[in-house]
């Protein structure tokens, strides 16, 4: 199982690019393929999030975390992961 992410900053931008594809392993053997999981999340106009390993996970995440950075008006990637870290934090321990 393997993800492919890539960030490039141009000079007037970012862009972030990735795969889709899902697997799920079983020492069997190859059991499931699905090419529409979702693995790259806007965070704001100046940051983005990719993740590779459970999108389900990913996505519940983003979930809970975009209505904070919307009504906290956070903007920068540092400032999102610090919040991140806060929110999910909190989640688990709940």
């Amino acid at each position: 199982m393997s993800t492919l992410i890539v960030a490039l900053r141009p000079q007037d931008g970012m862009v972030l690019a990735g795969d889709s594809r899902g697997t799920v392993d079983d020492p069997r053997g190859l059991t499931a393929i699905r090419d529409t999981e979702t693995k790259l999340f806007k965070l704001s106009d100046y940051a983005g999030m990719g993740i590779a390993g459970s999108s389900e996970l990913a996505a519940s995440v983003f979930d809970v975390l975009k209505p904070h950075i919307e009504r906290e008006n956070l903007m920068y990637i540092d400032e999102i992961m610090q919040k991140a870290r806060e929110v999910v934090k909190q989640s688990y321990d709940d």
